[in-house]
């Protein structure tokens, strides 16, 4: 196994401290004034025949030192001292960061290939594990074996970037293949990282600066090529500074994949040169198009295919074989059973929500909408706390958006959820687990939803208490192209199971249909019961026809807040009926025409579905 230089600093030999020093400057002295002393100044004189009383001495050792030369030694030795710290290139780091990386200054062990059959027996053993992945062993087999043929002294694999299909295994190989290298192997989900921080690292003027995973994997391993896999690539976001500047994945990985740069690298934390070349990447992508060119030009994507019907069964018996489990574990012929989210099994349909709400241990009504604390509702009559009260407002904002239906701009600005699944979380929240894109936010990722108020797949939209999407295919479409893909009659025999910790799938839309519908209602009560508590004006449902005209607006007489009565042909409304309502400017009298005129615009679009919540301000 060869040791290569690692990082690019100067050392200095640890038995050259400040003592060594100064005893090496003062013997220099001694010997130079010794040099100055005349030869019959060091004879013995004629008529001392006597031998001498220390004939092991040395000259040297007679001639003193004066307090004047031993404090220009000193300062000497000093400022030598201080020229060697700055001429290491760590001088402007703290002293645990040097610490750290004085463990690789000797330099960092290479994993190599003892010889070209070593090579062929690891390409045999990951194809035999995962056929279908041919195109990519087939790269790291010529690679391991030029590696051995012209003499390498570590394996050197280009960056691969395999591009295919969700759930085909291409981080399961890429971890397969370190492990069969006993090579560290570092897995970066792309779009769970802060972009390109995690991976490279983040410069100290950040908030929270870190090294990032590579430097760390090799830092702790002290391995200079080990197996770094980042998966779905072409998902990361992408970070902008508060002067503009962008901060990618795919930007920060393009001097790591080319050879010349990466010999060289320059780690933004830590400020010194590391050798990089030695890293063996693994990139991982469903849709290669997504991502930049100069990326492609230093990785160009081996295409994969999707997995057969016997190779996942194959892939399935081997899998057991090595864990253990019995037979029948592994039968592809029926559902597959669905994973559990938690340590004990979930119920799943119509009863999930109830379940879950039984095992939450909280009021009827309030578990489902609480997003603060459990205790938050425990009575009816209750006050809720400001950070509630304005999210009850705002859901529902959401309630009457969605009894109003959203209009073309909604949907037209809107971001899309593709392969979307609803889920009841921790918290009896029904959310959607999907893959957005074009959230003003999070841009492209896999994100959970806030909570759901309404859903209409028919007519592709969404309404959560934050904003409204557009809905693409569910999950349930993949599940019947894989069932097809794999010949099977039952798409429920391909579903895709997945679970997320404390998570409860919901896979009927009658269900769903009726947990909003629940949760709507409690929702209102919750309100209702805050305002009696509070002691403010309840809101009030009223249900009003085409909004007559003349409209005349009125100030409403003993409240004190600045609301206006809707006034119709027929006069005043009854207080039962009457739609209140605050507005952003100060009314004091009577409102000027063109205001007049804007205000039955608006009104008459929102209520145009014929019925509108009124409420006093908080």
């Amino acid at each position: 196994m060869s040791t290569i230089p690692f990082i690019e600093t100067r050392t200095f030999s640890p038995n050259e401290g400040r003592f060594e020093l100064e005893d090496r400057f003062k013997r220099h002295l001694r010997k130079l004034r010794c040099k100055r002393i005349p030869p019959e100044r060091l004879a013995p004189p004629d008529d001392v025949d006597a031998p001498s009383e220390s004939p092991g001495m040395d000259l040297m050792d007679i001639i003193g030192i004066s307090a004047d030369d031993a404090a220009r030694i000193r300062r000497r030795v000093k400022r030598i001292l201080e020229l060697r710290k700055a001429a290491t290139g760590l001088e402007h780091l703290k002293s645990d960061d040097r610490a750290r990386l004085d463990t690789v200054k000797n330099g960092v062990r290479l994993i190599s290939i003892p010889s070209e059959h070593r090579a062929d027996e690891l390409a045999a053993a990951l194809h035999e594990d995962m056929p279908w992945m041919a195109p990519a062993t087939e790269v790291v087999w010529h690679a391991a074996r030029r590696s051995v043929r012209e003499g390498w002294p570590g394996l050197r694999v280009p960056p691969l970037l395999l591009d295919g299909p969700p759930g085909i295994g291409k981080s399961h190989w890429a971890r397969r293949f370190g492990e069969l290298l006993s090579v560290p192997t570092a897995v970066i989900e792309a779009t769970g990282e802060n972009v390109s921080f995690g991976v490279v690292g983040s410069q100290r003027g950040w908030g929270g600066s870190c090294p990032g995973r590579l430097i760390e994997t090799v830092l702790q391993s002290r391995v200079a090529n080990p197996v770094m896999v980042v998966d779905e690539v072409e998902k990361a976001g992408t970070a902008v500074s508060m002067k503009g500047h962008a901060f990618g994945l795919a930007e920060a990985l393009l001097p790591l994949l080319e050879p010349l740069t990466a010999t060289r690298w320059s780690c933004p934390y830590y400020q010194v040169k590391f050798d990089m070349s030695w890293v063996m990447w693994v990139l991982t992508s469903n849709d290669h198009r997504r991502l930049p060119e100069p990326l492609l030009s230093r990785c160009p994507p081996i295409p994969l295919r999707p997995l057969t019907l016997a190779e996942l069964q194959g892939f399935v018996r081997r899998e057991g074989v090595k864990r253990t489990l019995s037979e029948t574990a592994g039968d592809l012929r029926g559902p597959l059973p669905s994973l559990p989210s938690a340590a004990s099994p979930q119920p799943a349909g119509r009863h999930a929500h109830a379940a879950a709400r039984r095992r939450s241990g909280t009021a009827a009504g309030s578990a489902l909408i609480r997003h603060v604390h459990p205790c938050s509702y425990r009575r009816s009559a209750m006050k809720l706390s400001p950070e509630d009260r304005a999210w009850i407002d705002q859901a529902l904002q959401a309630i009457a958006a969605v009894e109003a239906g959203p209009s073309e701009a909604d949907i037209a600005h809107a971001p899309v959820l593709s392969d979307w699944k609803p889920l009841i979380s921790p918290l009896e929240h029904v959310m959607l687990w999907s893959e957005v894109i074009g959230h003003p936010i999070l841009g492209n990722s896999s994100i959970t939803t806030s909570q759901l108020i309404a859903i209409n797949p028919g007519a592709g939209w969404a309404r959560t208490v934050s904003r409204w999407y557009q809905l693409a295919q569910p999950v349930a479409v993949i599940d019947a192209v894989l069932a097809k893909n794999l010949g099977l009659k039952n798409p429920t025999a391909a579903a895709i199971k997945f679970a997320i910790p404390g998570f409860i799938t919901l896979d009927e839309m009658a269900t769903l249909d009726e947990i909003l519908t629940e949760n709507i209602a409690r929702i209102r009560k919750i309100d209702a019961a805050d305002r009696a508590a509070s002691g403010r004006a309840a809101a009030a449902e009223v249900r009003i026809g085409p909004i007559p005209k003349p409209i005349r607006w009125r100030r409403r007489r003993g409240t004190p807040w600045r609301c206006w009565i809707i006034w119709g042909s027929r006069g005043p409304p009854s207080s039962a009926r009457h739609a209140a309502g605050c507005w952003p400017w100060p009314w004091r009298r009577w409102c000027p025409s063109a205001w007049r005129a804007y205000a039955s615009t608006m009104l008459a679009r929102c209520f145009s579905a014929r019925a509108c919540f009124a409420s006093a301000p908080t």
